[in-house]
């Protein structure tokens, strides 16, 4: 999210520096592995409104960054008829086509796969490379003299008259503005400064295998059946070629920002990856090259994202981007772009942002 608000706020002619406390795309990020899901599949007609604008929006960055980030992949929901039927709703009320398959019906096209219930079709379901939006992000801003300060802690930030000064790697400097957005630690950055929501920070775990498909390629998915661990749903989608990513989404236990990354995953959590992903993609049997990666989440209330600004826009933070928000990536960068060109006084409004 920084570094699109930084690319974005650098084509509208602002002067931009970037700091990073560790690396860009380290495994403290919200998900792991080289992709991320993009869906319209959303139970609230207004968000999906938001994805019809943001598909628009990840156009122009390719165009800007001159490079395909995403790859047409199709796009399946499942597990939950309830659910389901809002998301046809949703679909239908902001005139976005969809199918709605049985299982058969879904066995004919991916012979390799195990699925449940009603399947929703979406075509416009992708896979974005995030792995390759990071590495023209950074490239971009490179080609524009932008500073981008990796391994480089910000340890606090300080109203002064008229600026921000900001402290790291034991270097102050002063800004107009900044923009923190950085997960777990944005509100840590932030105390003092603005009244931000809790936010409750994950360690989550990934399984990745070798898999080729049968039939058409897969498509990205979320199948909403619990796990028999706590937590909500299950996601999966195409990595690498010839790779398949399995997640179970918020099943992590609650860590401090600091800690994100140290943990081992639990044996349960692991075992319920593998046997998901056997029964789902090899018909119970082994997983081939499987490994599990880390990653951290940080989690909102409502688990939609929020930004306040204090001080006329001096300072602006957002957060709650982890689990669904790497679609959001462009759309995060123009609203926050625009908070800063406002001063504060054009903040987002409405779903996906928090309404609390």
């Amino acid at each position: 999210m920084g570094l699109a608000t930084a690319a974005d706020l650098t084509e509208r002619g602002y002067s931009v520096e970037v700091y990073e406390a560790l690396d860009v795309g380290n495994q403290q990020g919200g998900s792991g592995g080289v992709g991320r899901i993009f869906r319209l599949t959303y139970a609230e007609p207004e968000a999906v409104k938001v994805l019809t604008d943001t598909a628009r929006l990840w156009t122009q960055l390719e165009g800007r960054l001159g490079e395909a980030l995403r790859s047409q992949t199709g796009g399946i929901d499942y597990g939950d008829d309830e659910l389901i039927g809002k998301f046809a709703d949703a679909l239908t009320a902001c005139d976005v086509p969809f199918d709605l398959v049985d299982e058969a019906e879904a066995r004919a096209t991916w012979p390799d796969l195990e699925l449940d219930g009603r399947i929703l079709v979406q075509a416009d379901g992708a896979l974005i490379h995030s792995e390759r939006v990071l590495t023209a992000l950074v490239a971009y801003l490179r080609a524009h003299d932008v500073p981008i300060n990796e391994q480089t802690s910000v340890t606090s930030l300080v109203l002064s008259s008229g600026a921000v000064e900001l402290v790291a790697g034991g270097e102050r400097k002063e800004f107009s503005q900044v923009v923190v957005c950085a997960g777990g630690a944005t509100n840590v950055l932030c105390a003092g400064i603005i009244d931000l929501p809790p936010v409750r920070v994950t360690q989550e775990f990934t399984l990745t295998f070798d898999c080729e498909p049968a039939g058409e390629p897969f498509p990205v998915a979320c199948d909403y059946r619990r796990p028999p661990i706590p937590g909500e749903s299950y996601f999966w989608l195409p990595s690498a070629p010839g790779r398949m990513k399995v997640g179970a989404f918020a099943t992590g236990i609650a860590v401090e920002t600091s800690q994100a990354d140290s943990a081992e995953c639990p044996p349960d959590l692991e075992a319920v990856l593998r046997s998901y992903a056997s029964e789902t993609f090899a018909g119970g049997g082994e997983l081939a090259g499987a490994e599990i990666a880390p990653c951290s989440y940080d989690f909102s209330p409502d688990e939609w994202f929020f930004a306040r600004s204090a001080a006329e826009g001096r300072v602006i933070a957002a957060g709650g981007f982890s689990g669904h928000g790497f679609k959001f990536v462009p759309y995060v960068a123009d609203c926050l772009a625009r908070a800063v060109v406002s001063n504060g006084a054009e903040m987002p409004t409405g779903l996906p942002w928090s309404p609390s």
